[in-house]
């Protein structure tokens, strides 16, 4: 099974907030995909931090163990299901 992380989790993975670091860990870097929206995202808010250099090395390094994805409309229409019902 694949995992595409969305951008909140991905923060929380570049900070080391232990759930998720430790989630990760269970899973091989082939089950965790980032869409280019979400690398989008967090290199806007990278570059925008008051961290810049630092936030780029370690999304760089989160970037290097993941499979990325591009979106199609099936993809985009699920994503939008999941939220939706996360949101409830």
């Amino acid at each position: 099974m694949a995992y595409p992380l969305d951008t909140t989790i991905q923060i929380a993975a570049i900070k080391g907030h232990p759930a998720v670091v430790e989630c990760r860990r269970s899973l091989e870097a082939p089950q965790l995909l980032l869409s280019s929206p979400v690398l989008g995202a967090l290199e806007t808010g990278g570059r925008q931090s008051a961290w810049p250099e630092r936030n780029r090395e370690r999304l760089e390094a989160l970037v290097n163990q993941l499979e990325p994805i591009s979106l199609d409309r099936a993809v985009a229409q699920a994503y939008g299901r999941g939220r939706a019902e996360l949101e409830q």
